[in-house]
C-alpha cells in the first residue's frame, strides 16, 4: 500500500512540476549540533516539493478530489516558507492555501468528531492531511531543534516575544499571542518526548501538562484560531522559528551572546527575505458534500501511543532512515533513544 501511494505522489508531484525534472531546494549546511543544523537536516525531505514559483497548480473539483494534492500542497508550502524563504504574502502561496483552506476545514472536523467520541463513518486520509503535517510533524521537529538541551522555562522567554512580533499585523491573529503559541508547542512536544529533567516537568506541569501532539487542532478546538487561518498562522510560526535558527549557535540562549563575538557567524546564513505587508489570512470555506469520494485513504495515524506504532524518545536528531519511505518503515535516532513509525 504504501509503495502505491509512494508511486501516486510521485506522479503528482510530476504534475505539479509541470512534469520537468526535478528542481530540489537547497539546503542550507550549518554547524554540526548547531541549531541551524537540528532545524534543516530535518527539514531535507522538502527540498524535493514542487517549487511554488514555477509550479502547475492544480484547482477546482481535481484538487479537492485527490488527497495527494494536499499532501503536495502543504510540502510546497512548507518548502517554500524554509529553504526558499517565500514570503507568505506572495500570491502562489496565497492560492495554495486558498485551495487547502477547505481541506483544513474538513479535518478540523473529523478531528473533532473523534475527540467527541463519534467518529465519522468515512475515515481521513490523514497521510496528507495539512494540519497534521505542519502541526503534529514540522511544528514538532522544529520545536524540538529549538529547545535542544536547554531548559524549556528560559527558551519560552525566547520563543514568546519572537512569536509576538511574527504575529504583529497578521489580520487573522485575533488576539492570538505568543504566549499562547508557545505554550502549545510544548504541550504539545511533551506529547511526542520525554522531559525528564526535574525544571521541565515544573514547567511542564505549570501549563497544565502535555496535548495532543499537533497543536494547531489543539488550538482550532480551544477556539483560539479557524481551521482556515489556522495554516497561514502555522506557516507563520515555522518561519519565524527557522528564522532563529539560521545560526551556528548552540542553542537560542547562546544566539545572541555568540553573534557579538568577533568573527562569530551565529547570525551568517541564507538572507531571510520579509514581505512587504503581512499576509492576508483566508475567509473560512466547506468542501463541497461527498467530499471524500474517490479519496484514497491510507491509514496509520502516527501519534504518540497510538496509530500503529510510534516509539518516541530522545533529544539529539541523528536522522536516520532504515528503510525508504516507500517500505513504509522510517525512523529517526536522536540520542539514545529511538523515534519511529510503522505503517500498514
Amino acid at each position: 500500500m504504501m509503495a502505491a501511494k509512494e508511486e501516486h505522489d510521485e506522479a503528482t508531484r510530476r504534475l505539479w512540476r509541470g512534469y520537468q525534472a526535478p528542481d530540489f531546494a537547497e539546503v542550507p549546511r550549518w554547524r554540526e549540533d548547531s541549531l541551524g543544523d537540528r532545524c534543516f537536516y530535518g527539514l531535507r525531505s522538502y527540498a524535493r516539493a514542487p517549487r511554488l514559483a514555477s509550479a502547475t497548480v492544480p484547482a477546482g473539483t481535481g484538487f479537492a478530489a485527490d488527497s495527494a494534492h494536499w499532501g503536495v500542497a502543504i510540502s510546497a508550502l512548507i518548502r517554500a516558507v524554509t529553504l526558499d524563504q517565500v514570503p507568505l504574502s506572495d500570491p502562489v502561496v496565497s492560492e495554495v492555501l486558498a485551495l487547502l483552506g477547505p481541506v483544513a476545514e474538513a479535518e478540523a472536523e473529523f478531528d473533532r468528531a473523534w475527540t467527541e467520541g463519534t467518529p465519522p463513518e468515512e475515515d481521513f486520509p490523514e497521510l496528507d492531511a495539512p494540519l497534521s503535517t505542519l502541526g503534529a510533524s514540522v511544528l514538532i521537529d522544529v520545536t524540538w531543534a529549538v529547545i535542544g538541551l536547554d531548559p524549556i522555562e528560559s527558551v519560552m522567554g525566547v520563543l514568546e516575544p519572537h512569536l509576538d512580533a511574527a504575529l504583529a499585523g497578521l489580520d487573522c491573529a485575533h488576539g492570538l499571542t505568543g504566549q499562547v503559541l508557545t505554550r502549545a508547542l510544548i504541550r504539545a512536544f511533551a506529547d511526542h518526548h520525554v522531559l525528564e529533567e526535574p525544571g521541565d516537568v515544573e514547567t511542564l506541569q505549570r501549563l497544565g501538562g502535555k496535548s495532543e501532539g499537533n497543536p494547531l487542532t489543539v488550538l482550532i478546538r480551544d477556539k483560539a484560531m479557524t481551521p482556515t487561518d489556522a495554516l497561514t498562522i502555522g506557516l507563520t510560526v515555522l518561519t519565524a522559528l527557522t528564522d532563529l535558527c539560521r545560526t551556528d549557535a548552540s542553542s537560542v540562549l547562546a544566539r545572541d551572546s555568540e553573534a557579538r563575538l568577533p568573527g562569530s557567524s551565529a547570525h551568517a546564513g541564507p538572507p531571510v527575505h520579509r514581505a512587504a505587508r503581512p499576509p492576508r489570512c483566508l475567509p473560512s470555506a466547506t468542501l463541497p458534500p461527498k467530499w471524500f469520494e474517490n479519496v484514497p485513504v491510507y491509514p496509520g495515524r502516527c501519534n504518540h501511543l497510538g496509530g500503529n506504532v510510534v516509539l518516541c524518545i530522545g533529544v539529539l536528531g541523528i536522522h536516520m532512515p532504515f528503510f525508504g519511505q516507500q517500505d513504509g518503515i522510517h525512523g529517526v535516532l536522536r540520542g539514545a533513544r529511538l523515534s519511529f513509525a510503522v505503517w500498514p
